[in-house]
């Protein structure tokens, strides 16, 4: 008896462990336990996550989009357009490093760059709103059902705390069905 009770605990414990599964048109993901996941604030994002900072630190934010098959442009113009957004402090472009590999038959094209970044207005028509020391690492699924954009935004140093956790999620994309299918 006492080895079954201890059992239950054990997978009640690693059941409560494990990540969340998201689908986004037909791609899945292993959304991490740490991430809150938040209504989106636009009609254009699937999903939204909270990454929660250090003691006195800001949270970062992890979105998706999905716009639909063959919509949103081609990776490297989005990359570049997500690259722009971060400056130096003497306004330069911020130097950015762009890989591109493969997460099983998903092609992760991928942008990384630190700098001051001018966030998207909060509202139509109104001004970026700059934030310095920010991080930025924008990703491109491109499977049959997508492309799937994910993007990890937040203060520098927390980018970087949580780049091999984010690293991870986009890692754990699957593709379950397309959205042809």
């Amino acid at each position: 008896m006492k080895r079954a009770v201890l059992l239950l605990t054990l997978l009640l414990a690693a059941a409560s462990a494990r990540a969340e599964e998201i689908e986004i048109a037909g791609l899945t993901l292993q959304a991490p336990k740490g991430w809150t996941d938040v209504l989106p604030t636009s009609p254009m994002r699937a999903f939204t996550w909270t990454v929660p900072g250090a003691k006195g630190e800001a949270a970062g934010e992890v979105v998706a989009f999905f716009f639909g098959v063959d919509q949103g442009g081609d990776a490297a113009t989005n990359l570049t357009r997500w690259a722009a957004t971060m400056t130096t402090p003497q306004g330069t472009p911020a130097p950015a490093a762009k890989t591109t590999r493969a997460a099983g038959p998903v092609a992760v094209n991928q942008v990384e760059t630190y700098g001051t970044y001018a966030a998207p207005p909060a509202a139509p028509g109104l001004p970026a709103m700059p934030q310095a020391d920010t991080g930025l690492v924008g990703v491109i699924l491109d499977f049959p059902g997508g492309p799937v954009y994910l993007r990890l935004t937040g203060p520098a140093a927390l980018v970087r705390r949580h780049l091999a956790e984010f690293t991870r999620f986009v890692d754990s994309a699957k593709v379950r069905k397309t959205v042809a299918d």
